[in-house]
Parts: C-alpha cells; structure tokens; sequence
C-alpha cells in the first residue's frame, strides 16, 4: 500500500538518519479546529484510513487493529480518546503509525497538517495543570507568532498497560 502522503514520507526518511536533526522538530496533526503536534522521532509513518479489525472488550477510543505490510498495529481514534465529538472520517482522515517503547500503534487522526520545528524557547509548561481531560496527555504548549500547537506527551497518550493490553 502506498504511503498516505509521499512529502510526509520524505520528511521522515531525512529525520531518520540523525537523531541530532530530529530535536525541536514535531508533526503537527488536526482533530478540528485543534492543532497538536508529537515529536517527529516517534513517528514511523503516515497512512490513509485502513479497514480495521474490531478488538473484543476493548476501550472505545481503541478502534481495532490493521494489517500493514505484513505487520500488526492497534489503532486509537484519538478524537474518542481526547473525548471529542465525533466526526466523519474523510479522505483527509489519516493514520499516525508511532512507535512507544517496544510497541507501534496507529493514531487517527484529522488531517496531518505538517511538520514543524519548535524550540525549546517556544514551548511552555503552562496550562498543562488543568483538570481537563486532555491536559494529562500534554508536554507543553508550542508558540510560533500567534499560532498555538499542542504538543502531545505520546508516552501519556496511551499508558504501558493499555500498550501491553492491544500488543499484537
């Protein structure tokens, strides 16, 4: 299956060769009219929506697994997992595949905007100390002019245990 979105690819295959180069760089991915970003070395690769497996008794923002190249991911619809009001899935609608720890998962996703460097300077710890929902998941708030992003914590996004829970 081809990659969802070849520019995307081309970035992460630059990325892959120095660790050094992927420092402040983030992806950027919309769930409305939100923005959030995660760090680029998490991120393996980015696909279009895939027919996926339903997982029995599994937690609702889990959406199944999917088969890709000959590998195994669990999927999380991050909307649901964010609480959010579900949407239609559109052809803009595409899968993060990440990797945490010793596991890859999928995460749905708007639309994958871009990728973008950040720098320390511009990332504050304030605001994460909310009660919301979503302030859990949190690493720090991205500031660039007047565009906010919120930069995801992916080792919060979903704990080992759930991890351990879907790993295929």
């Amino acid at each position: 299956m081809a990659h969802f979105d070849d520019q995307y690819d081309d970035e992460l295959d630059n990325f892959e060769e120095d660790e050094d180069t992927q420092k402040e760089k983030y992806i950027t991915f919309l769930l409305g009219d939100e923005e959030y970003a995660i760090e680029i070395q998490y991120v393996i690769e980015i696909i279009g929506m895939q027919k996926f497996t339903h997982l029995p008794e599994a937690a609702s923002y889990i959406k199944g697994v999917i088969k890709l190249r000959d590998s195994v991911y669990p999927v999380i619809d991050m909307r649901k997992r964010f609480r959010l009001p579900e949407a239609e899935y559109t052809d803009r609608t595409c899968i993060i595949i990440v990797k945490i720890g010793d596991n890859s998962i999928g995460l749905i996703a708007d639309s994958v905007n871009e990728v973008l460097n950040i720098p320390a300077d511009n990332i504050s710890a304030s605001g994460t100390n909310s009660l919301s929902t979503k302030s859990q998941f949190l690493q720090g708030i991205g500031k660039l002019g007047e565009r906010v992003v919120i930069i995801l914590d992916i080792n919060k996004v979903i704990s080992e245990e759930e991890i351990e829970s879907i790993a295929i």
